[in-house]
């Protein structure tokens, strides 16, 4: 039986199937019932439902195209064998290689994908912001963070950049940003936050006058950050670079061969700054595959008050 969640529209809430695959490895599943009570999206989303990385995230299996990613809900019913009962509160990450399906009234997940919600720190609402968006900032923290480092991040008061900086601030490591919203990223423990609208992160006198980095996270810029990061001597030689984003801020792949040639071009670059002595190490970031466990910490980290959920204050939809 193919994985499928289902939801009925009751107080902004909905229920949904969470499926889990048998132990006879014979692509059978078993499947949960939730109520799903909200998703989470972010900008990308919408650039790819606009169509322009077509060749990936169109819809499969054609219209009726239902939007959304993560999303979080209530069991109403679920198999004998699985973790999950009847009222549990859970949280699930958008099954790859396309965020689908989470304003659906029925969505298909994979039980790999689901974990509880935290027991305290986040509404039910909050906890769908949390999947794929914290566990890439952990993922980025654990790979590439070290204790005592010097971060900064561009573009923080997005999804993954107020989660980076909360777990990067929990490894003791000083902390710099890039955002508009100054008073929020200083709230969630940034040292120092550049307003990029009144000044360039690349031309400020006190990081330029300060140790340089460990790390540069870009979650917001592009290409241009790589170059900067290297003509201004912000970031060490031993340093790293972590690119979230693609080369140009609105990324389209439309043929096999656009698709290779964006690809060619980060392997290369990782690759000639692995052998270079003199260049710091670029690293292209993928943190969105399913790692057993990790949902679990992250929860954790929100029940015990170290990492807190930012929703957007200027959201349209009237749950928030």
């Amino acid at each position: 039986m193919h994985p499928r969640i289902g939801t009925r529209k009751r107080h902004r809430r909905t229920p949904f199937n969470v499926l889990q695959s048998s132990e006879t490895n014979q692509n059978r599943w078993r499947s949960i019932d939730p109520r799903k009570s909200m998703f989470s999206s972010s900008w990308r989303c919408s650039c790819s439902h606009r169509g322009h990385c077509d060749l990936f995230q169109e819809p499969p299996n054609g219209f009726p195209y239902i939007p959304g990613g993560d999303i979080s809900g209530v069991v109403v019913e679920s198999d004998i064998k699985s973790r999950f009962k009847e009222g549990d509160e859970v949280m699930a990450m958008f099954e790859l290689p396309r965020p689908l399906n989470g304003l659906s009234e029925f969505i298909s997940v994979k039980e790999q994908l689901v974990e509880f919600t935290p027991k305290q720190g986040a509404t039910l609402v909050e906890a769908s912001a949390l999947p794929s968006s914290a566990l890439s900032a952990l993922l980025a923290v654990k790979r590439h963070v070290k204790m005592g480092d010097r971060v900064l991040v561009l573009g923080g008061s997005g999804g993954v950049g107020t989660f980076l900086i909360q777990i990067a601030k929990n490894s003791n490591a000083f902390v710099a940003a890039t955002s508009t919203d100054t008073e929020l990223l200083a709230t969630l423990g940034a040292d120092k936050v550049i307003n990029y609208q009144v000044s360039n992160w690349w031309e400020d006198e006190e990081l330029l006058s300060s140790d340089p980095f460990d790390l540069i996270v870009d979650l917001a810029v592009g290409r241009d950050a790589w170059v900067k990061a290297k003509q201004s001597k912000l970031l060490k030689t031993s340093g790293q670079f972590l690119a979230f984003t693609s080369d140009t801020p609105l990324l389209e792949i439309h043929t096999y061969w656009q698709a290779l040639k964006i690809v060619g071009r980060y392997e290369w670059r990782m690759m000639t700054t692995r052998l270079s002595p003199f260049s710091p190490r670029y690293f292209w970031h993928n943190g969105l595959g399913v790692n057993p466990g990790l949902l679990a910490e992250v929860a954790k980290m929100v029940e015990d008050g170290s990492v807190k959920v930012v929703l957007d204050r200027d959201s349209p939809l009237p749950f928030m």
